[in-house]
């Protein structure tokens, strides 16, 4: 083990497909009864609905069907054909890893670093996207710490605080046991 010597990834956009933007994509190109503009809302709408990620991404009592509940009440519900079950499934399937990255992870984890996640996700999509791509086969859980898990946010400090106890508590463990 390399003393002190600590990558942090994040998730979304590194080492994982953001937010589900591809989702957005794929739920307006299966309403196609929807004009183009609305069409371009749906695409968009992840950005239009931020109060919606930023209550996701720190909660985990707001669960995927609230998040997609509060969605349809802002797109209109008798604008899109899918039930929520189908919006989780076609998110479900959107979330593919970066393996450039995933692979240099492994890379630096092999030469003896410890590799962290620091990420701003919501419960369900992250374990979905976590368990679908391998990264807890790369990364030590002990070493991932996720928005919806702590209640803070990226780049709220106490996020990085406890990013950092929670990697010194992991060093400390494999010292002792090695």
């Amino acid at each position: 083990m390399n003393k002190n010597k600590v990558i942090i990834f994040d998730a979304g956009g590194v080492l994982l497909s953001s937010i589900p933007t591809i989702a957005f994509k794929q739920i307006a190109e299966l309403n196609n009864h929807l004009s183009f503009e609305k069409k371009q809302i749906i695409i968009n709408s992840h950005s239009l609905c931020q109060n919606l990620w930023f209550k996701y991404r720190i909660s985990e009592t707001y669960s995927e069907d609230n998040y997609w509940n509060d969605w349809l009440d802002f797109i209109g519900r008798e604008n899109i054909q899918q039930s929520i079950e189908e919006l989780k499934n076609i998110t479900s399937e959107s979330f593919c890893a970066f393996e450039n990255t995933l692979s240099l992870a492994k890379q630096i984890k092999e030469k003896g670093y410890v590799i962290g996640i620091l990420s701003n996700h919501a419960k369900e999509w992250f374990e979905t996207a976590a368990t679908k791509t391998g990264l807890y086969d790369i990364f030590d859980k002990e070493c991932i710490v996720v928005s919806y898990a702590i209640g803070y946010a990226k780049p709220e400090r106490e996020s990085f605080e406890i990013l950092r106890h929670r990697i010194n508590n992991y060093i400390k463990s494999i010292n002792i046991n090695i």
